[in-house]
């Protein structure tokens, strides 16, 4: 880190910088690099030393109901779909068969209070959340159903201008790059070293960053803005892999789209935005 953040101002002209991590990314160093180079740090943070303490003494007024921004832009989206609805899912249906345990978060609330971790010579900024789940677990003659409080952590030095909601939208919205990585790793196959030479290995990786970022830029450029954190599956399925017929008229190549399909408004409407 310390050979990193100094040359983002200098050579990709940032002018604000946060860093953002993992509970493993929890440390005074890693905070101390960050004031030393100028840049925010927002760090999911471990349950340990006086946290636990802190989050119990919080009185029960100080707690707001939160709905991060991912979900409400998913509950907007669902409003506007035409046609279908959601599923059972399998994947619970299969767990009661075999009688495993089952967790549904009930409520989300969030606060925050001034903390100094040890070592450090300032006073940060604690987040807090406070999820209430539903837990059921079997107990080898019946289902056992009860609720409890899980707590999580949340470090950072942002200023007040930025409200506690927004500290937790920010600190989290770093899973959409662990998302990246995991869907370049499975969705493309980038790491899958189909070869033995290293530069055969190489050009392969190349071939499929390549093809990664050229499916990002379609989406952000000719596509809705859920698009972005499509699946590699179903971006293909949408915009890749579809029905359609080439034809020429008039020395002019016509494509002719077959319109049953479910996406075949997206491919249009993409296929306008980016050749006109």
């Amino acid at each position: 880190m310390n050979s990193v953040l100094p040359q983002l101002r200098p050579r990709y002209g940032f002018k604000r910088l946060l860093v953002r991590g993992d509970s493993a990314f929890d440390q005074q160093q890693v905070r101390e690099a960050c004031r030393r180079h100028g840049a925010h740090f927002a760090l999911v943070g471990k349950e340990l030393g006086e946290r636990p303490r802190l989050a119990g003494a919080v009185a029960e007024d100080a707690w707001v109901d939160f709905v991060s921004s991912t979900h409400l832009r998913e509950s907007e989206r669902r409003k506007h779909c035409l046609g279908r609805t959601r599923g059972l899912d399998q994947r619970k249906l299969q767990a009661c068969r075999r009688r495993y345990g089952a967790k549904r978060k009930l409520q989300i609330q969030v606060t925050e209070v001034p903390y100094r971790p040890a070592g450090a010579e300032t006073t940060c900024r604690l987040v807090i959340l406070r999820e209430l789940l539903e837990e059921r677990t079997f107990d080898g003659q019946m289902f056992l159903l009860y609720e409890r409080y899980q707590y999580r952590y949340i470090i950072t030095d942002l200023p007040m201008d930025i409200s506690t909601a927004e500290v937790v939208d920010l600190t989290y919205d770093r899973c959409d790059q662990e998302n990246i990585i995991e869907q370049l790793k499975n969705g493309m196959a980038g790491w899958l070293a189909p070869v033995r030479e290293s530069y055969g290995n190489a050009a392969f990786l190349l071939i499929a960053r390549l093809a990664w970022n050229l499916a990002k830029a379609i989406a952000i450029l000719g596509l809705p803005p859920e698009a972005v954190r499509w699946e590699l599956k179903r971006f293909r399925r949408a915009v890749v892999v579809i029905a359609a017929a080439v034809t020429r008229r008039s020395r002019q190549p016509w494509i002719r789209i077959s319109t049953p399909g479910r996406f075949a408004a997206h491919f249009e409407q993409a296929f306008a935005r980016i050749c006109t």
